[in-house]
């Protein structure tokens, strides 16, 4: 099933009620396999609304935190306005998977402040699913390949603290 993000009965503050069906699943198996749908229907979604080539998404657990507690914690890049204090000179940033997600954000706007605010709900949406599939220390790449799917650069990333 198409996710019309676009379509104005998805209403603009939909996202809090996102479309993904969570059923009953009794094997973990059966978790991940809802848990990979549920995923790419979002990546798909938010890639054809934003009319993006890729994002990436980075997740991590520090193992210093000053004394507070060192939870996961996991970012997404859609636009230049997150991204903007990347610096490629440090090791956190200088990777392929980083140059290409600043290469191909978008610049945000006043006319596209909202349909990032949506897809950046839509993406939190799926953060369990994400943790789920992949534990934690990671950032991916989401590409659009041009015919309604989906492919995915995944690497190690270790936030340094």
């Amino acid at each position: 099933m198409k996710v019309d993000i676009a379509n104005p009965n998805f209403g603009k503050h939909k996202a809090e009620e996102l479309f993904i069906e969570m059923v009953e699943i009794t094997t973990l198996e059966e978790r991940k396999k809802k848990a990979n749908e549920n995923v790419n229907k979002v990546v798909v979604a938010v890639l054809d609304y934003l009319n993006m080539k890729s994002f990436m998404i980075r997740a991590y657990t520090p193992g210093f935190n000053d004394g507070e507690p060192c939870e996961h914690t996991q970012e997404t890049f859609l636009d230049t306005e997150e991204m903007k204090y990347f610096d490629f000179d440090d090791e956190n940033y200088n990777d392929d998977l980083s140059k290409k997600a600043f290469e191909n954000a978008i610049n945000k706007t006043a006319d596209n402040k909202e349909k990032l605010h949506i897809a950046y709900k839509l993406i939190e949406a799926i953060e369990n699913d994400l943790r789920l599939l992949h534990g934690t220390d990671w950032q991916i790449l989401f590409t659009s390949d041009g015919t309604g799917g989906v492919t995915t650069e995944m690497e190690s990333y270790n936030c340094g603290y």
